[in-house]
């Protein structure tokens, strides 16, 4: 069994498997949909606890229209925790993912499994308010930033000062959105990041060299400036 499969039991291996033959995968997202961004690491000894946890949860998401856009391999690069897997869901509405999460039997008898099954797990709600293509290309790496801000004129100006740079190295925003809800396992729902941004880089020593880069260096004051927190991961695929 794969470790994708350990993670994110049997309904995600099929779903994964129709995915195998694409290097890309594709999705446009309309206005009133939300977006989720998992981060999960996984207990050990507490295989038969995800599944119980995910023969229930899974089919009842699924029931009221939540799909599985990808699942990643994520590797901690700026934060807390070390998370073992990733993934983004979409919903077709806000309805649709209150409906999920305060069904009366996922909160008596599921929604307790977690802290058995995980010793991480941390989601982010994202609303999309504009028709918005995600192409995630599997044969390059991404990475994914949780900002949260003190000055948003300040990252602003980081931001725009930096997009030759990026556009010189051929990265890409594939979604740059506002948190609007955050769940962590240890601590219930907390302030959202204000900003989620995903890139797609063309090689590895790209995500290396950005930082270490005159054109990055001369934004900097206003990086810091705008940023009061931020956790950033390199997310890989899994096939």
């Amino acid at each position: 069994m794969t470790p994708i499969c350990r993670h994110l039991a049997t309904f995600v291996c099929s779903s994964l498997l129709l995915l195998q033959s694409a290097a890309g995968q594709a999705e446009t997202l309309q206005p009133g949909q939300r977006l989720t961004f998992v981060l999960s690491a996984n207990k050990p000894n507490a295989d038969e606890v995800r599944q119980k946890y995910f023969s229930y949860a899974f089919p009842k998401a699924q029931a009221v229209g939540m799909k599985e856009i990808t699942t990643f391999k994520p590797a901690k690069l700026i934060g807390t925790g070390n998370p073992d897997g990733s993934g983004l869901y979409l919903w077709p509405s806000k309805a649709a993912a209150d409906a999920t999460r305060n069904d009366p039997v996922y909160i008596k008898d599921y929604k307790p499994l977690r802290s058995y099954a995980w010793k991480q797990l941390q989601s982010i709600d994202m609303e999309i308010t504009a028709p918005l293509d995600i192409n995630l290309d599997k044969t390059k790496p991404h990475t994914i930033a949780l900002l949260w801000l003190k000055d948003q004129k300040a990252y602003n100006q980081y931001y725009e000062g930096t997009q030759a740079l990026r556009d010189k190295l051929g990265a890409k925003t594939l979604l740059k959105l506002p948190g609007i809800r955050y769940d962590k396992l240890t601590e219930g729902e907390i302030a959202p990041p204000d900003l989620v941004v995903l890139l797609q880089w063309n090689t590895e020593a790209d995500i290396e060299g950005y930082t270490k880069s005159a054109d990055f260096q001369a934004n900097h004051e206003y990086f810091t400036q705008g940023v009061e927190t931020m956790e950033l991961y390199r997310l890989g695929f899994w096939n």
